[in-house]
């Protein structure tokens, strides 16, 4: 189908003013002054996404009916990568004037350069809808097989391309807080942000051991502070944060019980999370919409679960998420449900070991339209664009200090959930 420029989109369909709104609102909404929230998206579980290759179904279709449900209740999403199966991303999100933070897929196959012409072409024809682009998603060893340098290279050479064509936006990377807080390469790690004008993070308090239901900001906050001690605070965005509503515990954190209670208790302080610094910025919840059932590739039978709607589209309780009017309102979070998570032991935590990487899945290695990838790994990954077995490994899971200590957060398992698709 004809598709429209985000420019000739009706008023009636223009939520861009929200934005503005909730920049400048102080003390009467539920997110303060401090938060624009964004939602990650992938479109796997569409059935029109061949998981494994093969034939793609009206995948544009299903992006854009997928955009129409996530409008009413965000202004920005995060993408993982910005074509899927040589269908862009950009245009489902203009269409119903949603902005993006677009993802480019980082691989060392044919179809990565795919994927930075489609980012290109995407800001070239839609410039009012790519608020950033963001270039590898948790792939700086260990969680993946690059190093800082060779993220810097590829962020370097993207920019580089766009100004040859008279073209300027935001360019950044996402890693995990292990990455970007560990002394051992902090030179280099300083060194990549400063040649990214976002530098994402990904932080999963769920995944801690020493998560508590009764502090459930506690987490974000310390290693929130230990990444505005290090990095500019306009650069510094949350790019994943979230906490499954099925599925059993992580074993290194037994007492954080998957359940929709207990993801709409965190969702609901998530809302009310005003840091110190970095106020105004977006914040992104990982994930809009459930893996299908039938989509193993993380392995993890919890992975499936951390979307605000279920695989086949359907609401998993009103209020969760809050629509766009609601936060206009001021409306406070609607869930009060009291959490089902079982009282923590007294006895001090065991000690976090990184449990063995999950096998990855085959990203694509298609260079043709029809081909392309296959899931890679997010911190809840994505699949890749293009079919081709990937060679590695979805990154451990990296669990974060306890908030009163200044130690780093450990490399325990912060995620093994979203390392494999977009």
């Amino acid at each position: 189908m004809a598709l429209v420029p985000d420019e000739s989109l009706p008023p009636h369909n223009d939520t861009s003013y929200i934005i503005s709104e909730l920049r400048q609102r102080h003390e009467d909404t539920p997110i303060g002054t401090n938060m624009i929230p964004g939602v990650c998206y992938s479109p796997f579980h569409n059935p029109e996404y061949p998981l494994h290759g093969g034939w793609v179904g009206d995948l544009n279709s299903a992006m854009i009916n997928d955009f129409s449900i996530m409008k009413s209740y965000f202004s920005v999403v995060r993408t993982y990568y910005s074509s899927y199966y040589g269908i862009p991303v950009a245009p489902a999100a203009a269409i119903n004037n949603v902005s993006l933070f677009l993802g480019v897929f980082m691989t060392n196959e044919g179809w990565y350069s795919n994927q930075v012409d489609d980012a290109i072409t995407a800001v070239q024809q839609h410039p009012r809808t790519i608020a950033a682009i963001l270039v590898g998603n948790e792939n700086i060893w260990p969680a993946g097989d690059y190093s800082p340098q060779e993220v810097s290279d590829r962020i370097t050479d993207l920019r580089r391309r766009l100004a040859s064509k008279g073209l300027s936006v935001p360019i950044g990377t996402v890693q995990r807080a292990a990455e970007w807080l560990d002394s051992s390469r902090q030179s280099q790690m300083l060194a990549l942000a400063a040649n990214c004008d976002i530098v994402g993070v990904n932080i999963y308090p769920f995944f801690d051991a020493n998560y508590l239901p009764q502090a459930p900001l506690a987490i974000l906050n310390a290693i929130w502070d230990k990444m505005l001690a290090l990095y500019p605070e306009s650069k510094v965005r949350l790019t994943e944060i979230g906490f499954p509503t099925g599925g059993a515990p992580a074993t290194y954190a037994p007492n954080n019980i998957p359940s929709l209670s207990n993801s709409e208790v965190f969702y609901n302080a998530f809302l009310k999370w005003a840091p110190n610094k970095g106020q105004g910025r977006e914040a992104f919840w990982f994930m809009f919409f459930d893996r299908a059932p039938y989509d193993d590739t993380m392995q993890v039978e919890l992975e499936k679960y951390f979307g605000f709607f279920t695989y086949d589209k359907k609401s998993k309780d009103l209020g969760y998420p809050l629509r766009l009017t609601q936060l206009m309102c001021g409306s406070s979070p609607a869930i009060t449900r009291a959490t089902t998570q079982p009282p923590l032991s007294s006895s001090p935590p065991p000690a976090l070991l990184s449990p063995s990487p999950s096998p990855v899945p085959p990203p694509p290695t298609t260079q043709a339209p029809t081909q392309t990838p296959a899931p890679p790994l997010i911190t809840t990954q994505v699949p890749a664009p293009a079919p081709t077995p990937a060679t590695t490994q979805a990154p451990p899971p990296t669990s974060v200090p306890p908030p009163f200590l200044p130690t780093m957060p450990s490399t325990v398992g912060v995620c093994v959930v979203k390392k494999r698709w977009p």
